[in-house]
């Protein structure tokens, strides 16, 4: 499969699978980075509101949350 994540500054993300298969909410603030591990089974996102999340692909639940403050 080929997975396609979209995101902006209205904090919302979109799966794509050749068409919209899922939305969520994924931070506080804009998205700004998504990244895919290899295997396929987890991604992470960075935001503005300074945090860093890492998620199940198959469930699309948090599996952990890092706070990123200066």
């Amino acid at each position: 499969y080929i997975y396609v994540y979209t995101s902006g500054s209205d904090c919302i993300m979109v799966l794509w699978q050749g068409q919209c298969v899922h939305i969520m909410q994924a931070h506080l603030d804009a998205v700004t980075s998504v990244a895919f591990h290899p295997s396929g089974v987890h991604f992470a996102t960075g935001s503005h509101d300074q945090s860093v999340r890492i998620w199940d692909l198959a469930t699309r639940k948090i599996v952990q949350h890092l706070d990123v403050t200066s």
